[in-house]
């Protein structure tokens, strides 16, 4: 049997995939018709993981990522949903330094004009840098 499982995301973004597989030690390829236990599925990217005998499934779906895996004891004997957690971890930690990368950037060049800036990070993983520009 298969399962889905959806990552709430703020939009998908290949780059971040790819960064978080690595993370993982793991690899992002090329989707297609991607072969799970006893049928195939179709995704824009299959994951492999080392101790895993099928890859796992990624799909874009209004703007979120659905991750498909295989549940089937032969696929090594793991807990599948243990590495669609550490998955979705690692994304959303990808998303936030790749979130604060922007907000650094936009401060650095704030700064650079002479303005104030005062950076929030949210609950969500979203940054929001306010500007107080002179004379303002």
């Amino acid at each position: 049997m298969s399962v889905v499982r959806t990552i709430q995301s703020q939009g998908s973004n290949e780059e971040l995939l790819r960064r978080a597989a690595e993370r993982l030690g793991w690899t992002l390829c090329e989707g297609g018709n991607i072969a799970l236990y006893g049928r195939t599925v179709q995704a824009k990217w299959a994951i492999k993981v080392p101790e895993l005998r099928y890859p796992i499934a990624v799909a874009e779906r209004d703007g979120q990522l659905d991750i498909t895996w295989d549940n089937w004891m032969s696929n090594g004997g793991h807990v599948e949903e243990d590495y669609a957690r550490k998955l979705e971890g690692a994304y959303d930690a990808c998303a936030r330094e790749e979130n604060e990368r922007l907000a650094a950037e936009a401060e650095r060049h704030a700064t650079q004009q002479g303005w104030l800036t005062t950076r929030e990070m949210r609950e969500d993983g979203s940054v929001v840098v306010t500007v107080w520009a002179e004379g303002a």
